[in-house]
């Protein structure tokens, strides 16, 4: 397989090299141009394997001969273009401290709540800022699959780079769809049936009493805060996970990824 174009970009001030940095950088850019990227030699190889249309491949000159005809083998005769850059001008646009040497370019779908999307249970997040939370509750739902995750604009991006890294690459892999606030999705779901949950630390039931086979939310605080007030009016009920009485709290990426493994296991007995 050819890419279609094999390009080399030798300046920061280049527009494709320009373009590569606000989407690692801007949240609003990347939801205004419905584009992320995905950096390291694994997960770009693991997008091209799972058939993950790529829209560009950056690599650096170090690497073009090694791993770009390994990229073109996974690919199966899909077409990308190709930017070659050099190693300094790739570290130093890169996210990571130690640069990986390859990103990816890789458009998303933004989703709405809709008929189309009643057909699955959700995570909604509310207001949870730290990325490798949010990355690591996308990774949980791509595991346990028929799951998609909603999530408010105070809640760190899914397709920001450490989002993207906690998530193995896998963000693209399910249904998201982000709003001003959850209030009019979870209007919606619960118009159409679903049964809404808000997870706190001192809940109505135990998450393992609930009937997983009933259509479902669950609404997950940020940690500091908790669910914002204003949605547990949608709420038929709260449900808790039971811990220690000497810890306060747990991660709320381990408490989301226990409802959802939790869901797996009931409905799979």
């Amino acid at each position: 397989m050819i890419p279609s174009r094999l390009s080399y970009l030798s300046s920061r001030e280049n527009s494709k090299v320009q373009r590569v940095v606000r989407l690692l950088a801007s949240s609003k850019e990347r939801w205004a141009l419905s584009r992320y990227m995905v950096e390291g030699p694994k997960f770009v190889q693991d997008l091209l394997r799972r058939g993950r249309p790529v829209d560009a491949i950056y690599i650096t000159e170090e690497l073009q001969g090694s791993l770009l005809p390994l990229l073109q083998k996974e690919a199966h005769g899909a077409s990308f273009d190709v930017y070659i850059l050099p190693n300094d001008l790739f570290q130093r646009i890169s996210d990571t401290t130690t640069s990986q040497g390859v990103m990816a370019e890789v458009s998303f779908d933004p989703k709405k709540v809709n008929t189309e999307l009643i057909t699955q249970n959700w995570l909604a997040l509310n207001g949870i800022q730290d990325p490798g939370n949010v990355g690591a509750l996308v990774r949980s739902a791509v595991a346990v699959g028929s799951f998609g995750l909603m999530l408010d604009e105070a809640c760190a991006d899914p397709f920001s780079p450490k989002a993207v890294r906690s998530s193995a690459g896998l963000v693209g892999e399910v249904d998201i769809v982000r709003s001003k606030d959850l209030s009019d999705p979870l209007k919606k779901l619960q118009q159409g049936g679903y049964l809404i949950y808000g997870l706190e630390r001192h809940g109505d039931r135990s998450y393992s009493e609930l009937d997983y086979g009933h259509p479902f939310v669950v609404v997950l605080g940020a940690e500091g805060t908790g669910i914002s007030s204003d949605l547990t009016c949608f709420f038929d009920a709260t449900v808790s996970i039971p811990i220690s009485q000497i810890v306060e709290s747990i991660n709320v990426s381990i408490a989301g990824s226990l409802v959802l493994f939790e869901s797996l296991r009931k409905t799979h007995l």
